[in-house]
């Protein structure tokens, strides 16, 4: 076992990686990678958009939230756009351009618009963030359904 942990630290330092954490959980093993590996900059926003995945009736709209948030430090502004969307969907969101909050985040609403009638089942929403040349994007998947529930 020793071994196998040996080759798996120098792939790790080999692909960039950062952080990992390991926990047993019931014979299997998680791993969580995070942060920027060693000598790297930390990306200067991140951007989430939240619930990563919902239920919509077509015809109705669903909520979303886009969260940026920013280490500390200096960070850019972002501009965020969203799509692209298939045919008769459309996005708004409540605003297009986020301050940046050393240290924070924000919150900006998207609203999607779902058409009455859709071929497909399902539809990925696509936000990103742009600012001094950086570029981050998060996805949601939104399942569709026929009648109120």
């Amino acid at each position: 076992m020793r071994a196998n942990w040996r080759r798996f630290a120098a792939a790790r330092a080999s692909m960039g990686m950062a952080a990992l954490a390991l926990a047993l959980v019931t014979g299997s093993f998680t791993a969580t990678l995070a942060g920027p590996a060693e000598g790297q900059e930390p990306a200067p926003f991140t951007v989430a958009l939240e619930p990563r995945a919902a239920r919509v009736s077509l015809g109705s709209e669903q909520a979303l939230t886009v969260l940026v948030t920013f280490p500390a430090g200096a960070a850019p502004a972002v501009r965020l756009t969203v799509g692209p969307l298939p045919e008769g969907f459309t996005a708004r969101l409540e605003r297009t351009s986020v301050a940046p909050v050393p240290g924070g985040s924000a919150r900006v609403r998207l609203i999607v618009r779902v058409p009455d009638q859709f071929d497909r089942r399902q539809v990925v929403v696509r936000v990103r963030g742009e600012g001094d040349g950086v570029s981050r994007e998060s996805t949601a998947t939104l399942t569709l359904f026929r009648g109120c529930w």
